[in-house]
């Protein structure tokens, strides 16, 4: 399990390929990578499960636009999409 925090891409992400399980990944463009920049990311660490995180606070991004824009880029992870108070087991 890989919880970035509030990040941008990062060089240490290409060590990570095909290592980690589950990724939390910001999308807001807030301070974090934005949804085309998480995509990136994702496309370099090929996570199992893709997590969305930092959005619906202060801005409008949407996990959706995350998913096709994946799917634009042929890159696999199973997006998941947490609901709140919902627990999500692996």
């Amino acid at each position: 399990i890989f919880h970035p925090g509030d990040t941008y891409y990062s060089p240490i992400f290409k060590n990570l390929r095909g290592k980690i399980d589950i990724f939390f990944v910001p999308i807001s463009g807030r301070s974090t990578a934005n949804i085309r920049e998480a995509a990136n990311i994702i496309e370099t660490m090929r996570p199992k499960i893709t997590i969305p995180m930092h959005y619906g606070t202060y801005n409008e991004a949407d996990p959706n636009e995350l998913i096709n824009e994946l799917r634009e880029k042929r890159v696999w992870s199973l997006v998941k999409i947490l609901e709140i108070g919902k627990p999500f087991e692996v």
